[in-house]
């Protein structure tokens, strides 16, 4: 593994305990997204403890579902897609500081 790889795996150990750490975690992913959009937000990782980590993050700080997550035996990059409005209205709110 190589040394992003061994940092993304141990920033991803510790469990998504408050709602408060999820929200800082998840706003940072959409900032660093590969589109971020009005129609459509797309995250792409190859690191499959970030993947397992993720839906966690955006069901608890922002209280969001993903449209469309990668398939469970996926190989290489792993795709997670926001294509209804609603949703990317509701995580651009909780983007906005308090």
């Amino acid at each position: 593994m190589s040394f992003s790889s061994n940092v993304k795996s141990e920033l991803c150990r510790p469990e998504v305990a408050k709602n408060c750490c999820a929200l800082a975690e998840a706003r940072g992913a959409v900032l660093y997204a590969n589109t971020f959009a009005a129609d459509c937000i797309r995250i792409v990782t190859e690191s499959r403890d970030f993947a397992q980590r993720l839906p966690r993050l955006f069901r608890k700080g922002l209280g969001v579902r993903f449209d469309a997550l990668p398939e469970a035996d996926a190989s290489g990059k792993l795709t997670f897609l926001l294509t209804d409005g609603e949703k990317i209205v509701q995580i651009g709110e909780g983007l906005q500081a308090p």
